[in-house]
């Protein structure tokens, strides 16, 4: 059905007709074939298309998506994954997000007053993470404008004798307690100190590691987290 047969009909707007206009008119210039349709990568095996065939593109071309192991190269719980899909993708709602959308009327950093709350402010820049960054080996290079991406670098740059599911994993976690000890701090009022948050972080890490493949040697990333005991506000 065309656009003109559709410009009657209530339920079709006019940029809806616009859109089924230019549809008909590019459709209009190419005849269909009986032929089945034959899809291939223009770099790849010649044997047709699978997904398994992109992504393998994708990663060798080094134009693999954003931060990729952080979400599939860990054994965190299903919701954490999620939430760190979002992240990933820039869509985790902060304050300059929400302000974007026209939920709230500033993106003001809850803490930072002037600087809005993106998702590089949030994770990485605050002032407030700086110390704990540093107390976690996770301190990224110094620089105006550090993104979650330098931040995972810094991590696993420190710990090169990990397996890469076990900096994932705790760059993952890291992250989780950062948003969670956020939220509390600015919906409950919360005071959170570093001990705390890294009270949370052994917490945590206690229920996850039995997530882990049993082909995994937790035993660095356990004797990480024991040398954060001792840590004071």
């Amino acid at each position: 059905m065309g656009a003109a047969a559709l410009a009657w009909c209530d339920r079709v707007s006019p940029a809806t007709a616009a859109d089924f206009a230019m549809l008909e008119d590019a459709l209009a210039r190419h005849r269909p074939t009986p032929v089945p349709d034959r899809h291939a990568l223009v770099a790849g095996v010649p044997t047709g298309f699978k997904t398994s065939y992109a992504y393998r593109l994708l990663h060798s071309s080094g134009c693999g998506p954003p931060l990729h192991d952080l979400n599939w190269d860990t054994f965190v719980p299903v919701r954490v994954k999620v939430f760190i899909w979002f992240l990933r993708h820039r869509r985790t709602r902060t304050r300059a997000r929400l302000c974007r959308l026209g939920i709230l009327q500033s993106s003001d950093c809850p803490f930072c007053p002037g600087v809005a709350e993106d998702v590089d402010h949030l994770f990485v820049n605050c002032p407030r993470l700086l110390r704990i960054w540093r107390c976690a080996s996770a301190d990224p290079r110094a620089g105006s404008h550090r993104t979650v991406e330098d931040l995972v670098d810094a991590f696993s740059d420190a710990h090169l004798g990990w397996p890469l599911t076990l900096c994932m994993t705790t760059t993952t976690l890291l992250l989780w307690i950062t948003w969670k000890t956020r939220n509390r701090m600015v919906f409950d009022g919360a005071n959170i100190t570093t001990a705390e948050f890294f009270t949370s972080v052994r917490d945590h890490l206690t229920l996850w590691l039995v997530r882990a493949p049993h082909r995994i040697d937790c035993a660095p990333l356990v004797a990480w987290c024991a040398s954060l005991s001792p840590l004071t506000p």
